[in-house]
């Protein structure tokens, strides 16, 4: 996943929140999945989401907090 690989040089650590946008790119029309959108909630409080076909089609832009918005995140940690 892209996301552990990004944090493991150790810049995710000096600022929890990096992730401003992601795409989802695939012929489904689904988003992240629940074990996804838990690993991105740990790295942003709130990002757009694009999903889009393998052509490029945009399918869908939507928020982070639109599609998790009761999610459990580090500030429930006191982080």
């Amino acid at each position: 996943m892209a996301i552990a690989v990004s944090g493991a040089d150790g810049r995710a650590k000096e600022n929890r929140i990096y992730i401003k946008a992601l795409a989802v790119v695939h012929e489904g029309d689904s988003g992240p999945c629940g074990e996804c959108l838990q690993r991105i909630v740990e790295h942003a409080d709130d990002c757009l989401i694009i999903v889009a076909r393998p052509d490029g089609q945009i399918r869908r832009i939507t928020s982070l907090k639109s599609i998790f918005p009761y999610n459990f995140n580090p500030s429930h940690l006191g982080k």
